[in-house]
């Protein structure tokens, strides 16, 4: 029997639905027949039932990387053998909207857990084809479109503020028309003056002129907004007369 998740190898199915929320986990587990719950140590709720009469274990992660590798081993032991990870996450791409069903055929791993696993390797692990074949052709949810691509995936709060800065600078691409090229430095938050400031470094392409470019914002109660605020303010003096010229 697992450290943390407390069953039997019979309790789990072959299949695994992998979600981060308990609450999630429980709604998803109210859609099976006979749902039988296996495990509710450490808020890692663990439900195992029937969905078109497939035996389906849904089963909580938790929050970021290191959980979620920890009970994969965990239900691998009891006998899973295929997880499905069924989640949120954010766009950097202009094609993905709100609602949009998305599936990752492979992942960009930025967290130390992946690292952990590869021993600091360059490694990006691809998804099982059939898997996602069948979620390709799977009905989906009704309200968004299917998007297959690339993931990236992060376990941390720079890399959380790295994404708000690239999903800013392609913002702001789309905006000009393609006449700007941004690539991201860096992000880096700080304290100064007892106050909690987000500086972000960006590289400007722009009539032949690769220009170096800083922009910094306060960002005392909200991070993520501070860092999208000192990404506009990075590239504000180069973007700005290109949109108004587009717009008059």
């Amino acid at each position: 029997m697992p450290i943390h998740i407390r069953a039997e190898a019979g309790a789990v199915a072959p299949a695994a639905i992998l979600v981060g929320d308990p609450l999630r986990a429980a709604r998803a587990a109210a859609m099976l027949d006979s749902p039988t719950i296996y495990n509710e140590r450490r808020g890692l709720l663990g439900v195992t039932g029937s969905w078109r009469g497939h035996r389906l274990t849904v089963q909580t992660t938790g929050m970021g990387g290191p959980t979620a590798a920890i009970v994969t081993e965990e239900l691998a032991a009891l006998g899973v053998r295929t997880v499905i990870r069924a989640g949120t996450c954010g766009a950097v791409a202009n094609r993905v909207n709100v609602l949009d069903f998305c599936i990752a055929t492979a992942s960009v791993p930025l967290c130390g857990t992946t690292r952990q696993y590869v021993e600091n390797e360059p490694f990006a692990p691809v998804a099982d084809f059939a898997v996602t074949r069948a979620l390709v052709e799977c009905e989906g949810p009704a309200g968004g479109k299917r998007t297959v691509g690339l993931q990236e995936g992060t376990t941390c709060p720079g890399g959380d503020l790295r994404l708000t800065a690239l999903a800013t600078l392609d913002a702001v691409v789309q905006a000009t028309c393609g006449a700007l090229r941004l690539e991201l430095i860096g992000v880096k938050p700080l304290r100064a003056f007892d106050t909690g400031i987000v500086v972000v470094a960006v590289l400007a392409h722009h009539e032949g002129q690769v220009t170096r470019i800083i922009g910094s914002a306060i960002a005392e109660d909200d991070t993520l907004v501070g860092t999208a605020r000192a990404t506009l303010h990075a590239v504000n003096r180069l973007a700005s007369p290109l949109i108004a010229r587009l717009v008059t």
